[in-house]
């Protein structure tokens, strides 16, 4: 799943997201869903990822409900809390960890633009 986007300068950014578990993501206008299938037998997964790519490295601004990247702000519905997030020149790494025992069903993380 990845996502791209225009920077405050013009630049192409974009975004995908890591992870081993199974998804099905649907896009519509402004939105991205994308639904994480448990997979019993597999067991559960430790990490969802978001790397992103950055030019120009202006700084982002992450909590619970909002990501704020340059030229994009998403609005986040996600059942996780805060992720961690670290910059590393032009790359950005958001992602959760997760606790083997916290995801027994199948989820949800929805990412809406916000319009600035």
């Amino acid at each position: 799943v990845t996502i791209h986007w225009l920077t405050e300068s013009g630049e192409v950014a974009w975004m995908r997201m890591r992870c081993n578990a199974r998804v099905v993501a649907t896009a519509k206008d402004g939105e991205l869903v994308i639904r994480f299938r448990v997979n019993k037998r597999k067991g559960p997964f430790e990490e969802i990822q978001f790397e992103c790519h950055i030019p120009g490295g202006k700084p982002v601004e992450i909590n619970e409900t909002q990501w704020k990247l340059d030229g994009l702000t998403l609005k986040v519905d996600a059942p996780f809390g805060v992720p961690k997030y670290q910059n590393k020149n032009l790359h950005t790494m958001i992602s959760w960890s997760l606790a083997k025992d916290m995801i027994k069903d199948d989820f949800s993380v929805i990412l809406s633009v916000v319009a600035e």
